[in-house]
């Protein structure tokens, strides 16, 4: 299969379509398309698969041989790429990772110099040099850019989170809290966090090496295991990252694994709560109508976007939205960066965990309930997509979305069909407060 370039930056199989040569030019590609300020500086950070170290070198040597300077800060989360390229007033930044994909899979994600990810048009950008072969030219000896490590940011990455939430009120509770990092990104920072937050911690994957526990989606079904771990234990929550670690999914202390809207539904409560005057709240079209309610419920007004957190980023900004995200647990607090970000995450349910003064599961019992269906197909065609689209047919009452993919919606039910940004495969997610209802939804859809 070749390599997929879109929202979400590069991603592929190592080794098929994602390979040192391919890695050189988009690099290259990459550095052409970025704007040049008077610090020629490319922060770097990788995820924790057993190929990122060996694409990390090639690539801090190809930016370095094409004249920027590189800071690389190692085996570091996305969202503390982004804040580093913030920190560091950096031209950009690459993170070397493939989220979610499975181990085999390996990519690159594209941030600005404000901390966030390329857009349409810069990918756009992008892809037509990598086309061309229209690449940057390489250095001379003399103009080649220096490299450093550098890791001065961690403490102001975690200072930060402890200035937007309530400090004293967490660290009262002394919470016991469960980690899952599943090998990923995320446990060094998670850990550290956790314990300045005044919390009590153990956990399992805290080993960045890159050895998966179990499949690198953070959903229920793959979180069997830890689940039974904290039903067993004393734990007041679990927290569950992706291996990029922007994203968090929540665990109750009786071992309860709710989709995984919960934490973005459960962040926009307790934002909307303090917030007194911009209300807006963005996510995207795949979002749970949990977020909708938990918006409406404090006066909010709730915006959609396209899937992608470039494009929540985008419209969040455009609205002067308090708080967004994506209903993959991915969490967007602008106070903090315009990204989506685990750590954020965490301190924020915890903080509502405090004021609330009730056990997780209880606060779970206060959302409403919907029921949500979720289906992947594998695409085999290049029409598939338009094919099925031609099936659905609107019926009385229905309204229709067509900014990404085709979704029919109303106040009680809807049906996202959409071609995936970062696999080659079609996503559909039906969600409607009856069963009954929620399958009739799919009998529509002709695979």
């Amino acid at each position: 299969m070749s390599l997929i370039l879109g929202p979400s930056g590069a991603r592929g199989i190592v080794g098929e379509s994602f390979t040192p040569d391919i890695v050189n030019d988009l690099v290259r590609a990459f550095l052409k398309t970025v704007r040049i300020t008077e610090n020629k500086t490319i922060v770097i950070g990788r995820d924790t698969r057993n190929t990122s170290l060996n694409f990390s070198k090639i690539i801090s040597s190809v930016i370095s041989l094409c004249g920027f300077d590189v800071i690389d800060i190692g085996m570091a989360p996305t969202p503390c790429v982004q804040f580093a390229v913030e920190y560091y007033k950096s031209a950009s930044g690459i993170v070397i990772s493939a989220s979610h994909n499975p181990p085999e899979w390996n990519g690159l994600k594209f941030i600005k110099d404000d901390g966030t990810f390329f857009d349409e048009k810069l990918i756009a950008k992008l892809s037509n040099y990598l086309k061309n072969k229209d690449t940057l030219k390489w250095a001379n000896n003399k103009s080649r850019g220096d490299f450093r490590v550098d890791n001065t940011w961690v403490d102001k990455y975690i200072s930060k989170i402890k200035k937007i939430v309530n400090l004293k009120n967490i660290k009262k509770k002394r919470f016991r809290v469960f980690l899952d990092a599943n090998g990923g990104a995320g446990a060094c920072i998670g850990i550290k966090l956790l314990k300045e937050l005044g919390c009590d911690v153990s956990g399992s994957g805290l080993y960045m090496d890159g050895e998966f526990l179990h499949p690198l989606e953070p959903s229920a079904e793959n979180l069997k295991i830890t689940s039974n771990i904290i039903r067993q234990g004393e734990y007041d929550v679990g927290f569950a990252q992706d291996t990029d670690a922007d994203r968090l999914v929540l665990i109750s202390e009786k071992g309860e694994v709710p989709q995984e809207d919960m934490t973005l539904a459960l962040c926009v409560r307790n934002v909307l709560s303090k917030e007194n005057e911009n209300r807006a709240v963005v996510t995207n079209l795949s979002t749970s109508y949990i977020v909708r309610d938990e918006v409406l419920k404090y006066k909010g007004k709730i915006y959609y976007s396209k899937v992608g957190e470039v494009f929540v980023v985008s419209m969040m900004k455009n609205k002067r939205a308090c708080i967004g995200g994506e209903g993959n647990g991915g969490v967007i607090h602008p106070a903090m960066h315009y990204g989506r970000d685990s750590f954020i995450s965490m301190a924020l349910i915890l903080e509502l965990m405090a004021k609330e003064d009730k056990p997780l599961s209880q606060i779970f019992k206060s959302v409403k309930k919907y029921r949500t269906l979720k289906k992947k197909i594998k695409l085999k065609e290049k029409n598939q997509f338009n094919r099925i689209k031609k099936t659905i047919k609107l019926i009385p009452g229905e309204r229709l979305d067509t900014r990404d993919g085709i979704k029919i919606y109303t106040s009680s039910y809807w049906l996202h069909i959409r071609p995936s940004n970062t696999e080659p495969i079609i996503r559909i997610i039906a969600e409607s407060c009856d069963e009954k209802n929620l399958k009739l939804l799919l009998k529509r859809i002709n695979f």
